[in-house]
């Protein structure tokens, strides 16, 4: 087998073939299809109204996580993004400063917290 083969999905193609039957079971008889119990998504409305929301505390409460994170949520992902750029292209892992930087087989790259005493250079 080559690297591009892809094997079957036996649970996928179960799955596939009985979402088939129903929906031809619902072409016949006229029935709106429901698969595996879901509803169909609903149409949007149209936005149209503006409401005051000073009487919700829940709101209140978000709206201050809001603006006092708003800063910060910026900074965080700028520096994502940089450290992303740092970070070999050949390099499965990196680490440094409390941070640890994986690579997953896809290519992205997920970064972790880690405590300084956990992190020991391979091989000593």
């Amino acid at each position: 087998m080559g690297r591009d083969t892809v094997h079957a999905d036996p649970l996928y193609q179960h799955l596939l073939l009985t979402a088939e039957k129903k929906f031809w079971r619902c072409v016949q008889s006229g029935e709106p299809p429901l698969l595996f119990g879901i509803e169909a998504p609903r149409p949007r409305l149209a936005a149209v109204k503006v409401i005051d929301m000073t009487a919700s505390n829940l709101w209140a409460e978000c709206a201050a996580t809001y603006l006092r994170t708003r800063e910060a949520y910026g900074d965080h992902e700028q520096a994502k993004a940089e450290l992303k750029k740092l970070m070999p292209e050949d390099a499965k892992e990196a680490f440094g400063h409390g941070l640890r930087a994986k690579r997953s087989k896809a290519g992205a790259v997920s970064f972790d917290p880690v405590e300084m005493e956990s992190v020991h250079a391979p091989g000593q």
